[in-house]
């Protein structure tokens, strides 16, 4: 092995190149794809900023390796030493991409863009139909009641009876995710908010993963609509179009991959991806029982994937607030029928 790996170039030379320009190449892809979860400017939406320090990256260090003598000229390191050196390289400017992209996301705050779009409205107001419904409110994957209470409290002093839940594998419920629908506990919690509220059918409002199985209330006629605040996106055979990257932080996505927050029978953990796979792909509901509310920016959905879902739900054209997906529900309000 040391006749074939005998590395007397120079090793760290080519490893510099290597590292600086895949730190680059990451910076132009956050830049192209929206990865705001791994800026380096700790914000989102500063496209311009990640696509000048990528083409810098890129350009400085292959301009510093080419023209500085003993390097490209000779190299003395070839075949097998390059690709190991190229491999290290790639894998030591990913760790620090995801190192300075979580020291950005603190140093900043995590905060998103004030940027306020003049063709978007800074929220939107809907009523909850005829006679005032009650609404079942459902949070998001991950999340809890706790998430929505706010909200739950502004619904109420509206006069609106109000129930937000716990889903099943989520905060309280004792209940684990055995059927991804959840069917029988928001079902029940239907029939209760039903029979506090004089028999009236409840509208269901969720919040992401919350908005699809609202969404799937309606499909089984127990809600009498819903409104779907940023829920994933899906294709006609039910796969989700969401890239968490956009904004949630690295260390935040791998810890939801190795470790979903949600909890399954048996101690397994279920993922937000294959609770969303499991139920019927997307079909018409029906005709003006469900709204979709969404974000204009390219936040966990893209608007284009999220107007698609929408048509395949027979919904009307989502409303899309400028803000971010955990910002969303700040600007969502329920109003009562005149």
């Amino acid at each position: 092995m040391s006749r074939l790996l005998h590395f007397r170039g120079d090793v760290w030379g080519m490893f510099l190149l290597f590292f600086f320009a895949f730190l680059g190449a990451w910076q132009l892809l956050v830049a192209f794809y929206g990865l705001n979860g791994l800026s380096l400017t700790g914000y989102p939406d500063r496209r311009c900023m990640s696509l000048v320090l990528g083409s810098v990256l890129v350009a400085a260090s292959c301009s510093w390796y080419f023209s500085a003598p003993g390097h490209f000229a000779s190299p003395d390191v070839e075949g097998v030493e390059t690709l190991i050196v190229l491999i290290a390289g790639l894998v030591a400017a990913t760790l620090a991409q995801v190192a300075l992209a979580s020291a950005a996301r603190v140093f900043t705050g995590e905060r998103v863009s004030d940027r306020v779009g003049s063709e978007t409205p800074e929220d939107v107001t809907v009523t909850v139909g005829d006679g005032d419904p009650p609404v079942l409110l459902l949070h998001d994957y991950g999340g809890s009641r706790r998430d929505v209470e706010g909200f739950a409290a502004r619904v109420a002093a509206s006069g609106i009876p109000v129930l937000p839940v716990d889903l099943d594998g989520h905060g309280a419920n004792p209940r684990d995710i055995v059927s991804m629908d959840m069917r029988e506990t928001l079902d029940e919690a239907a029939r209760v908010l039903s029979e506090r509220a004089g028999g009236q059918q409840p509208v269901a409002v969720g919040v992401g993963l919350g908005g699809t199985l609202a969404l799937e209330m309606v499909r089984r006629g127990t809600a009498a609509g819903a409104f779907a605040i940023d829920p994933p996106a899906r294709d006609d055979e039910g796969f989700a179009h969401v890239n968490v990257l956009r904004e949630l932080g690295p260390l935040y996505v791998a810890r939801s991959f190795f470790r979903p927050p949600a909890r399954g029978s048996e101690g397994k953990r279920v993922s937000m991806s294959r609770v969303i796979r499991s139920l019927p792909p997307p079909s018409a509901l029906p005709d003006g029982k469900v709204r979709i509310i969404g974000t204009a920016a390219k936040w966990l959905n893209s608007p284009d994937a999220l107007a698609e879902y929408a048509r395949l739900c027979g919904a009307s054209e989502p409303e899309l607030i400028d803000t971010n997906h955990r910002g969303l529900l700040e600007k969502f309000q329920l109003g009562t029928d005149p």
